[in-house]
């Protein structure tokens, strides 16, 4: 690792309610504190090595109150969380995880997608029942296109197991100590445009991913 190896690292663990964030949190740092900030539940777990806050992104959540928390929490990495097995709630991660990624404080942050429940479905589910792939879950959420701004992993995990949590952790705190600013993200909608009319002004461009 690089000489920033032994600071405390501050990581954002972020996605759409319902992910798996806080099992996460439980199962690599156990029961995680939680404090009610600007109307946000915000829940920070702590080792030695990396302090982790998260929050819920979308739904009931104020952009606002979103905005101060990145900028008030100084995190250097990213970790982005999706339910793989929740289809309808892809178009609004992908919204979300690019309006996170367009602020100035997330300049060149390395970027960890948790591909989360994959364990949900199998061999004898229904078509729209299973977890989507990995490779899937990255196309649908458009991550190609911050691969030349920061570095970028996606790892199939199952949080009740911690499969591919450990795995995906470990890689983004190496990518923190070598990370480098990238090209500026284009700026999405403002925080307070519904997704509907985001989709309706051009953005994200691609609507497939509601299929």
């Amino acid at each position: 690792m690089g000489s920033g190896a032994s600071k405390e690292k501050r990581v954002l663990l972020l996605g759409c309610r319902g992910a798996g964030k806080q099992t996460i949190l439980r199962v690599n740092y156990g029961p995680p504190c939680m404090s009610p900030e600007l109307g946000i539940t915000i829940l920070e777990a702590n080792t030695e090595e990396v302090t982790v806050f998260s929050w819920d992104m979308g739904g009931h959540t104020h952009p606002a109150s979103c905005e101060k928390f990145l900028k008030k929490k100084n995190a250097k990495g990213l970790v982005w969380v999706v339910d793989s097995s929740d289809r309808n709630t892809l178009l609004e991660s992908r919204f979300q995880l690019q309006w996170a990624l367009s602020h100035p404080e997330m300049d060149g942050a390395p970027l960890l997608v948790l591909a989360n429940k994959q364990d949900v479905g199998g061999d004898g589910a229904e078509a729209g029942e299973a977890a989507l792939a990995p490779e899937e879950v990255a196309d649908r959420l458009g991550v190609a296109a911050y691969e030349g701004q920061r570095a970028v992993r996606v790892v199939g995990s199952c949080a009740e197991s911690n499969e591919g949590v450990r795995e995906g952790m470990g890689w983004l705190l190496e990518a923190m100590d070598e990370a480098v600013v990238g090209a500026d993200p284009p700026r999405p909608p403002a925080p307070g445009s519904s997704l509907q009319e985001a989709v309706e002004k051009g953005w994200p461009g691609d609507t497939s991913i509601t299929k």
